[in-house]
């Protein structure tokens, strides 16, 4: 009796996950809102973790005057991180600004994002000046400026030496 033996090979295939980490991406749809005279409210959504927590955002800020990206803001606070949102403080009135933002994690810092649409601050002076100015002169008295001010409804007196 004869016995017949074949040999056959079959290959292993081994699978090694393999993550890769290093500093995260950048953050995606950045987007100021709610400007007030010297604020304005930065949200974002969180780009690639690449592997480990994000810890912070440091938020530049674009002055259209001054035409040069600084530092507005780190964002450590734990739940300003999760929420995805801050205010930003510190700008000027009645300018322009654009936003754009980085992530940090323990391999450091991500690249910048795109950068946020245009927001314009509110004024911190008058847009108008007052209305229905007059001038008078009466007997025995001095002279009597009148008018209405910004935003008030009685009038404005100043006496004038004659």
């Amino acid at each position: 009796m004869r016995n017949d033996l074949q040999l056959i090979v079959l290959p292993i295939i081994s699978v090694i996950p393999f993550f890769l980490t290093g500093p995260p991406g950048e953050p995606a749809g950045i987007k100021a809102s709610n400007p007030g005279k010297h604020s304005a409210i930065v949200s974002w959504s969180e780009g690639a973790t690449n592997g480990e927590k994000i810890t912070s955002y440091i938020i530049e800020k674009y002055n259209v005057e001054s035409q040069e990206w600084v530092l507005a803001k780190e964002v450590t606070d734990p739940t300003d991180v999760a929420t995805s949102n801050t205010t930003v403080t510190g700008l000027f009135a009645d300018t322009g600004y654009k936003f754009r933002m980085k992530a940090v994690n323990k391999h450091g810092v991500g690249v910048a994002s795109l950068e946020s649409q245009l927001v314009q601050t509110t004024p911190d002076k008058p847009t108008t000046y007052p209305t229905n100015i007059r001038a008078g002169v009466e007997r025995k008295a001095p002279s009597l400026l009148s008018g209405i001010p910004y935003q008030e409804s009685s009038g404005m007196h100043v006496a004038l030496n004659t």
